[in-house]
């Protein structure tokens, strides 16, 4: 942290597992089911209503990051 003075750095558990590693990019518990279409690279992500606001808040930076991180399209839908 005395590296990057001001930057806050996440750490994300890395899983071979798609699914697994875009469930610990959204904050895990909050994530209730994850549809992956291969041949288009998106991932349709059902999430509680509470978990919504809070990854869209900073202007969606946060699900852009994670979808850069996991290599998917992130589409957020309600449950």
């Amino acid at each position: 942290m005395r590296a990057l003075p001001g930057d806050k750095i996440d750490i994300v558990r890395w899983s071979d597992s798609e699914k697994d590693f875009i469930r610990n990019l959204l904050g895990g518990s909050k994530v209730e089911r994850i549809a992956l279409d291969a041949a288009t690279q998106r991932a349709t992500v059902t999430v509680s209503t509470d978990i919504t606001s809070r990854l869209t808040e900073d202007g969606a930076i946060r699900l852009r990051l994670a979808s850069r991180l996991a290599g998917w399209d992130l589409e957020l839908v309600k449950e």
